[in-house]
């Protein structure tokens, strides 16, 4: 059936205009134009307006005056004489719009140039949001001006568009904003406080413990972990104050509208308060800690990289200080930071290329018998512009830049090695202690490695004593006792270094075969003046 739907069906002198492409975009006014009537009546327009995929709408000062099916349908409306019966056709625009189109169309009337074609939300019959994309003429009807539109359901278009949109914008993990977003989100704050006269600040943080996370209840359960914590800080922030996730675990926080630097460490504070419930993964309640590098502007800087650059400083001093710690950025954390990154390429060449690296042996000694029973491997590095450095000082680099593995592995090899020296040149076998970290010790193939490398040297596996601190073997009971049995029936010496820190059980230690226990230097530093502490100590001794 056709249908064509006029108010009053007031047909003489109309002149329906032909839209343009969607790629002809052009900002011009269409003048009126005429035809003569019989054009509207042949058979080619009439089937042009029957089968038209594009809803078509002519109104005068927003009230509908012709409509044809294919508008229905777009809008949602049973026929076009339903769109006709509105009193005003801007119903069919989402109310942000009305304004703008009722702005068009005042210029348009007035001579003005304005877009032939736009795009526009509008709301079908339901209540429900599409995108129309319009295509809009002044037309002679009855010889007086009107607006003819051309409809076009845009909707899954603009969606698609909107999607990749915020993809560019937005975190797909956390639904924080991205790395992009946050530049221009600091570059507007950093704009804005140089206008007002303000203070902002730059917060990074980064979480203390996701590498475990991720090591112990997989990358799914760290994923976990960053939304759950995306969320608790964006419940916690103030509303004026901006979020993004930069990569990993590091997140960023924008705070405009501060009256001086304690507000930023104020800022801090909360979201540290906003960790401190526990996360479940897995069934598990997991705790975490974030650390906090803070750089103010305009007083730092006023350039986004530079801030950027000040912030992730002030956050590696707070990491080094321990965790859930923050830190501002300075001039002296700069100058640390310079020599800190110097060490760290200097390290990494070091570990490649087998430079400055060295063992030292200190004895052990049997103070009743007087005799070495036992050496401790100790690692040193002499640098040949800063001398040498402080264990203190590169292990911490060891770890962060991820070659406390590869460090771990050289220290073993090299104790090997100097085991084999000893015993080539016929003197008495000493047993060569080495620490293993804690992620050395959480290796699958440990067992595995020293295996090979008793072998290689052909050494009495007893020659050879692993050192496991206490916080270490009590991390994760259930595997502990399995890597430890595992060194233990290769022949292996096991010592628990730093004793009584820990807080081991004795029903714990019971399940570790372990051969020494050296206790902490807490205990034993005062015991000969301090009563509580010579008791502790010998109570210990006889425990092992």
């Amino acid at each position: 059936m056709f249908h064509i739907c006029a108010r009053k069906k007031q047909w003489h002198g109309l002149f329906l205009a032909m839209p343009a492409s969607s790629q002809d975009v052009r900002a011009k006014t269409t003048p009126v134009a005429s035809t003569d009537s019989a054009e509207y009546f042949h058979d080619g327009f009439r089937g042009l307006i029957e089968n038209s995929l594009q809803g078509i709408l002519i109104h005068r000062d927003w009230q509908p005056i012709f409509a044809n099916d294919a508008l229905a349908r777009i809008f949602g409306y049973p026929e076009a004489n339903a769109i006709l019966e509105l009193d005003n056709v801007r119903e069919l625009y989402a109310e942000h719009e009305r304004d703008r189109l009722k702005m068009f169309n005042k210029t348009r009337l007035a001579g003005g140039e304005v877009p032939e074609i736009y795009e526009f939300e509008a709301l079908r019959a339901d209540g429900t949001s599409i995108w129309i994309q319009t295509t809009v003429r002044v037309v002679n009807w009855n010889g007086e001006r009107a607006t003819q539109h051309w409809f076009i359901d845009v909707t899954e278009r603009k969606r698609a568009e909107q999607r990749l949109a915020r993809l560019a914008s937005y975190d797909v993990l956390t639904g924080l904003a991205n790395r992009a977003m946050f530049q221009s989100e600091l570059r507007q704050s950093i704009a804005q406080v140089g206008r007002t006269g303000g203070i902002g600040a730059l917060i990074l943080l980064d979480l203390d413990n996701f590498k475990d996370v991720n090591d112990s209840h997989g990358h799914p359960a760290g994923d976990t972990l960053l939304k759950r914590v995306a969320q608790r800080l964006v419940s916690r922030i103030r509303e004026t104050d901006f979020v993004a996730r930069l990569g990993g675990d590091e997140l960023a926080i924008v705070a405009n509208n501060l009256k001086s630097a304690n507000d930023a460490a104020a800022i801090a504070e909360m979201v540290k308060d906003a960790l401190a419930n526990s996360i479940e993964l897995d069934g598990t309640d997991t705790f975490t800690k974030a650390s906090f590098g803070i750089t103010m502007f305009l007083e730092d800087s006023s350039d986004p990289d530079v801030l950027l650059k000040n912030a992730d400083i002030a956050l590696y001093h707070a990491k080094n200080a321990g965790t859930g710690r923050f830190a501002f950025y300075n001039a002296d954390l700069n100058a640390q930071a310079i020599r800190q990154k110097d060490l760290e390429t200097a390290f990494r060449m070091a570990v490649t290329d087998d430079i400055g690296l060295h063992l030292k042996y200190q004895p052990k000694v049997d103070i009743v018998q007087g005799e070495v029973v036992g050496v401790e491997a100790l690692l040193r590095w002499s640098h040949e512009t800063y001398g040498e450095i402080s264990p203190v000082e590169f292990i911490p680099i060891a770890e962060t830049s991820g070659l406390i593995v590869e460090i771990g592995d050289w220290v073993l090899r090299k104790s090997c090695e100097q085991t084999l020296k000893w015993q080539t040149l016929g003197l008495p076998p000493v047993p060569i202690a080495v620490n293993l970290s804690a992620v050395q010790f959480k290796r699958t193939d440990l067992v595995e490695a020293v295996g090979k490398l008793i072998g290689e040297f052909q050494i009495e596996p007893s020659w050879l004593e692993l050192e496991i601190t206490e916080s270490m073997i009590m991390d994760n009971v259930e595997e502990t006792v399995a890597a430890l049995h595992g060194l233990h029936d290769i022949g292996v010496s096991l010592a628990i270094d730093d004793f009584g820190t820990g807080h081991s059980s004795l029903p714990h230690l019971k399940r570790f075969p372990m051969d020494k226990l050296k206790i902490d230097r807490s205990f034993v530093n005062d015991f000969v003046d301090d009563a509580d502490d010579a008791a502790i100590a010998q109570i210990i001794i006889k425990l092992a």
